[in-house]
């Protein structure tokens, strides 16, 4: 159980850390 929850953790963490970045450099690239 600890496992695949950590795993779901990292996943979230990871989506966010991407999603973050994405609109960081698509706001970047447009102005």
């Amino acid at each position: 159980m600890s496992m695949s929850a950590g795993l779901d953790g990292v996943g979230l963490l990871v989506g966010l850390l991407a999603g973050a970045l994405e609109r960081a450099y698509n706001a970047d690239s447009c102005s």
